[in-house]
């Protein structure tokens, strides 16, 4: 990006979308893993492939920064406003393929008020309504705008955490 991590002057945006330019297939760069999806969805012969992870990354070097912390909960208002929702690139179905999986790799230690990703872990069976009663799909904007009011169904929020190396595995 050339921007200097000891140097905050040089950091010219707050979020940078990194685009993917290669990728790595999951079963042999991360075996663990593989292994642990394998076990969660039910045996590798049901897992369609190829499963890669790629080096897009969103980079946050200060979104919020200048906000004080408040705890995830149904109250909390993210910084747009808005709860987020993967998958900006698909028309969203109930059985969409696109996110059957989704992990979260921790590339550096995430310590509690340190940036993590705030969940909502019990928002599967809402969204999973909603999309339901939208069998013509729904596109990302149309899903973000109704999802936010679905949190008010919500009771079990986490903040992620964790150190170098974690993967969480969940269904968005």
């Amino acid at each position: 990006m050339g921007y200097d991590p000891g140097d905050r002057a040089t950091w010219k945006e707050k979020r940078v979308h990194l685009p993917a330019s290669q990728s790595v297939e999951l079963k042999a760069f991360a075996p663990k893993v593989w292994g642990a999806i394998c076990d969660l969805l039910g045996g590798e012969e049901r897992i369609a492939g190829p499963c890669r992870w790629g080096d897009a990354f969103v980079a946050n070097l200060g979104v919020g920064a200048d906000q004080p912390w408040a705890p995830p909960s149904a109250q909390y208002v993210p910084i747009n406003g808005r709860w987020h929702k993967d998958g900006d690139f698909f028309r969203h179905f109930l059985d969409s393929p696109e996110q059957a999986l989704l992990t979260i790799i921790l590339w550096s230690d995430i310590q509690t008020r340190g940036g993590g990703t705030f969940l909502a872990c019990d928002s599967v069976a809402p969204v999973a309504r909603l999309l339901k009663a939208h069998p013509e799909g729904l596109l990302i904007e149309e899903l973000t705008a109704a999802v936010s009011p679905l949190v008010k169904e919500c009771h079990d929020f986490v903040e992620v955490t964790g150190q170098i190396g974690d993967v969480l595995l969940m269904h968005p």
